[in-house]
């Protein structure tokens, strides 16, 4: 180990490498996001849902989708409504509850919920940020 200009001593691994959880009670920064997704999603009201990638781009990044996947997956208080969140498509998620998406479905039918035919969800009707923007038009080539 040595020592940094400042005084204080690098880790061993490095001078880049991230602070270890638990040290000094410092976090990794993925718990921090973690808590930032727990927070959105418990604003998530009952019989609503979001979509994971709605979840990361009010967080600030809507490729982080995947990242919001591990941290629902990695959750385990009670008090965090997952079930509230689905895939793209509006079904539910094939990981959730250990890859039990039955569960998940059952929760949002308790809600008040209702699937289609082929196990999706309408996100127009039951999304909390409300019906999708048509896409801009674009101005260039004397467009309107």
């Amino acid at each position: 180990m040595g020592l940094r200009n400042d005084g204080s001593r690098l880790s061993r691994s490095g001078p880049g490498s991230p602070p270890h959880p638990g040290r000094r009670g410092e976090k990794r920064k993925e718990e921090g996001f973690f808590d930032r997704v727990y927070a959105v999603v418990k604003r998530i009201p009952r019989g609503r849902v979001l979509t994971y990638g709605q979840v990361a781009a009010l967080l600030g990044d809507p490729r982080w989708a995947r990242m919001v996947g591990w941290a629902l997956g990695a959750c385990a208080s009670g008090a965090i409504p997952c079930h509230r969140v689905v895939n793209s498509r509006g079904g539910c998620s094939s990981g959730y509850g250990s890859g039990h998406p039955e569960r998940q479905r059952a929760r949002l039918q308790a809600e008040g919920v209702r699937f289609r035919m082929d196990g999706t969800l309408d996100l127009t009707t039951y999304g909390s940020l409300g019906p999708p923007r048509a896409p801009r038009r674009s101005r260039m080539n004397g467009s309107p």
